[in-house]
């Protein structure tokens, strides 16, 4: 491979691979669908698929739930809805229906080839038994190219992550309030960390501590300007016990550069968590934190999207 795109995922620092039951559907086999990553290798015109496409050298996600290791899963990739190639990757061995594992799969050897725009991943549980395939998710995703130090002949590509900026959770660890939103920057910007303002039923809330900050994650091209462009996490953290936090609605501002990036709402119900979402409720969005779906993106908080 001649460039990887880092593996990192979102909230890797905040979310262990490790038991975890928050919000988990019901039983079985779940994908974090949000947090798929891929290795993406450099077009030229001699590559596999010439210069209009790129050839995917592995993938990464997590799972959630049980397996006894002899299962795999069965990945088939897809462009727009014509399936160009199908995979197989080892399902690990795990104890808790709870647990989260962190998933790397090598396609390398497959020559799995995709272009720009609209692409989808579908992974399915095939069982070692019967060798029959059962549909876990549906992931969509685009890619996107740019010149590689601005020559023509040759693309680097990455994942779109301005489908990712809409996406925003939120949990409490520690006795703090912890909120997280994807963000896209300059890579100029002034990261020194900032604040977060809550109101809870219309009044201040005052924490112990607040703080927001921003965490680089993937850096790529805006593939029209050639210009550098990050896409990272921005995590808000306000101090306040659990106990001591006001029932009903709030609304958190995170300030960085004394500016508003995100806007989250959201509810605390009588045992002060964090009230889910009807879509995360049944099954739609999976993932351990609670999705904060009412969140605002005020203008021109993030860096031009395309």
């Amino acid at each position: 491979m001649n460039r990887s795109l880092l593996f990192a995922t979102l909230f890797a620092a905040a979310l262990p691979l490790s038991a975890h039951a928050g919000n988990k559907p019901g039983k079985g086999v779940y994908i974090l669908d949000q947090d798929i990553d891929m290795t993406l290798s450099r077009s030229h015109k001699s590559s596999p698929g010439g210069i209009g496409k790129v050839q995917v050298g592995s993938v990464s996600f997590r799972m959630w739930g049980p397996s006894d290791g002899t299962d795999k899963f069965q990945l088939t990739w897809k462009a727009g809805k014509k399936v160009v190639g199908t995979t197989t990757c080892r399902m690990p061995e795990t104890e808790e229906d709870t647990d989260i594992n962190q998933i790397n799969c090598d396609v390398e050897s497959s020559k799995i080839l995709l272009a720009a725009g609209a692409n989808q991943l579908d992974i399915a549980v095939k069982s070692a038994e019967t060798g029959k395939a059962k549909l876990v998710t549906s992931v969509p995703f685009g890619l996107v190219s740019w010149n590689y130090n601005g020559y023509p002949t040759e693309k680097e590509w990455g994942m779109d992550y301005d489908s990712r900026l809409g996406l925003h959770y939120a949990n409490w660890s520690e006795g703090a309030l912890n909120l997280h939103s994807w963000v896209k920057f300059s890579p100029t910007v002034d990261r020194a960390p900032g604040k977060v303002k809550c109101t809870a039923n219309g009044q201040a809330v005052t924490p112990q501590q607040s703080q927001t900050t921003l965490h680089r994650v993937h850096d790529q091209r805006d593939p029209k300007t050639n210009k550098e462009v990050i896409y990272g996490e921005l995590e808000a953290m306000f101090a306040i016990d659990p106990k001591d936090a006001p029932v009903g609605p709030w609304a958190c501002t995170a300030l960085f550069n004394g500016k508003a990036m995100r806007v989250f709402k959201f509810e605390l119900d009588a045992n002060h968590q964090i009230v889910v979402s009807p879509e995360q409720a049944n099954g739609k969005i999976v993932h351990p934190f609670t999705v904060i779906p009412k969140t605002e993106m005020p203008a021109n908080a993030d860096a031009k999207r395309r």
